[in-house]
């Protein structure tokens, strides 16, 4: 059978404390920092930005891998992207993979690439996970590169990443013994940040149609070999899965089978890491007709794992499945919930004289904030508000319904984007983790207007989890149990001046005691010098910098506390 490599590169988003070795350089003459404008698009919602144009849908198309991630800072988030191959080949519509990194909260985008290494490409099916601790961010990016419609490589890039641009190290390379892996699902244990597992389905060429993973356990320098998760799937459905982590070893991982000639979601569950598996369940379908392999999402909060399924069909629901969260049972034998999310999603709501009609249409997410019990289901929805708001307009947006008691009870959010600019049903995705900041949930979002064999956008869309009753969870919700979140306190880093000769004064203001740095980095990314690092008391803290020893060019400060990071531009003249 034919062998196929994969390609891993770990990236590391925003580690100012993490020094970069002098080896870690890699693809300098291919991997260059995008000339693209990414702009604001103020006419709809300013939680709206242009990351990128794509060449087609499959830019972001296929749940296996989640194509967006945020840190737990709420600022740093990661997609990937596929842009237009030129000259355009419907057939062939990417010129290659590109990797796209926010750290103001997606007001704006630094866009790296290409990192694959075969163009053009017919199929993406990226997917990005990442591990954060208190100074950094560590992101695997995967992807699958296809030229032709049959599977020649699957990559992913290890970037270590200070503020600007990132940089390579040796990406190393295994064979998956076989297998033929399609649809990648990256996922980082959350015990461990040096333990990532990448989870895939073996199709066409030589493939068996059964899921495998393979572990990491340092840091994605070597890689074990493949460990079958499930048994051969019915190829028909797309028999790729999702995978997540809890804590303590365990893992779910969900999927489409067929059971008697019938559609139907099924789950495997790990308890020691990911390295044996259970026998293959089904989750308890409402309705089973029509179940497709983009349709499903799953997380694990609070090591209880829920798993959100679509029957596209039109007798078919969005499901939901969960443990009861009064008697949830354990792995193996969980006390199973199914929400039908159409019944709570698809409604006449009446608030405060005004009237919410809402239909739940497909692309479900789940998301989840650790620190607050809210539980998001995200899907694309439409809208009818009577009287409509100014500048309102009714159709098709993110939605979601909304849980803040463990998933007893469930609301209907208001929109969670501007109006999606969609005439095709083109996916949407929304990251893992909801972000609570100065008592405002947010949800992040990445989506795309373009279709197969077609060139669109792709969006990023910051939204405001608020239940149309406003009065329930929304924006101010509970100011007295977290007005001391830590969650992205500013730090009000200003330099003085700019333009240094000899040296310049730098200010800022620690909102709270704790450990912090102060590093200084060239345009490159390489780390110059370690300003300071250790304790620094609360309160307001001036720092004089020597820079008569840096050669002439641009700088940045970059300072890390406890809660936030802050970066400013320095630019060094004789």
């Amino acid at each position: 059978m034919k062998k196929v490599s994969i390609i891993f590169i770990l990236f590391s988003l925003c580690m100012a404390n993490a020094d970069v070795s002098p080896q870690i350089l890699l693809m300098e003459d291919s991997f260059t920092q995008s000339k693209r404008s990414v702009q604001r698009l103020p006419e709809y919602f300013p939680s709206r930005t242009s990351i990128a144009e794509v060449g087609d849908v499959r830019s972001i198309l296929g749940t296996a891998g989640k194509n967006i991630w945020v840190g737990s800072n709420g600022n740093t988030i990661a997609v990937m992207y596929g842009p237009p191959s030129a000259p355009y080949d419907p057939n062939q519509p990417f010129d290659g993979v590109w990797i796209c990194c926010s750290t103001d909260r997606g007001a704006y985008w630094n866009n790296y690439g290409a990192v694959s290494t075969l163009l053009p490409l017919r199929r993406i099916y990226p997917g990005v996970d990442g591990y954060e601790d208190t100074h950094g961010y560590l992101c695997y990016f995967t992807w699958q590169e296809n030229p032709l419609g049959y599977i020649l490589n699957l990559g992913c890039v290890i970037v270590d990443y200070v503020p600007i641009p990132p940089h390579f190290p040796i990406p190393p390379t295994i064979l998956p013994n076989d297998v033929c892996p399609w649809m990648l699902c990256p996922a980082v244990n959350p015990d461990d940040n040096m333990h990532a597992m990448i989870t895939a389905w073996s199709y066409l060429l030589d493939g068996n149609r059964a899921n495998y993973c393979w572990h990491t356990t340092n840091g994605g320098n070597t890689w074990s070999d493949p460990i079958q998760v499930t048994p051969p799937v019915d190829q028909t459905l797309g028999g790729a899965g999702h995978f997540r982590w809890g804590t303590g070893g365990y893992g779910f991982f969900t999927y489409h089978d067929s059971l008697g000639g019938v559609e139907y979601p099924y789950y495997v569950e790990s308890t020691d890491y990911g390295y044996t598996w259970s026998v293959p369940a089904t989750l308890p379908a409402i309705t089973s007709t029509q179940f497709w392999w983009h349709e499903f999402d799953c997380e694990v909060i609070n090591d209880k794992p829920f798993a959100v399924h679509n029957d596209l069909d039109a007798s078919g629901v969005m499901q939901l499945f969960y443990p009861d969260p009064d008697d949830p049972g354990s792995p193996g034998a969980w006390n199973w919930t199914a929400l039908d999310i159409d019944s709570v999603g698809s409604e006449t709501f009446a608030y405060q004289g005004t009237t919410w009609t809402t239909t739940v249409i497909q692309y479900p997410s789940v998301a989840f904030n650790p620190d607050f019990d809210a539980i998001l289901v995200s899907y694309k929805a439409s809208y009818e508000i009577t009287p409509p708001p100014p500048g309102w307009t009714d159709g098709n947006y993110l939605a979601g319904i909304v849980s803040i008691d463990s998933g007893r009870t469930w609301y209907p959010t208001r929109p969670l984007s501007g109006p999606l600019l969609q005439t095709v049903g083109g996916p949407i995705e929304t990251a893992h983790r909801l972000v609570t900041t100065n008592d405002t949930t947010y949800c992040y979002s990445t989506w795309t207007d373009a279709d197969y064999g077609f060139i669109g956008n792709q969006y990023f869309e910051l939204g405001i989890v608020q239940t149309i009753d406003a009065s329930i969870f929304g924006p101010g919700y509970g100011i007295e149990e977290y007005n001391n979140d830590p969650v992205s306190i500013p730090l009000n880093l200003h330099v003085f001046p700019t333009v240094v000769c000899n040296a310049c004064c730098v200010s800022f203001n620690m909102p709270k005691q704790g450990e912090g740095s102060l590093k200084l980095f060239d345009a490159t990314g390489r780390l110059v010098k370690t300003i300071y690092t250790g304790y620094l008391k609360s309160g307001f803290h001036n720092l004089d910098v020597t820079t008569s020893e840096l050669p002439n060019g641009v700088y940045m400060i970059v300072l890390d506390s406890e809660t936030s990071q802050e970066t400013a531009k320095i630019i060094k003249m004789h």
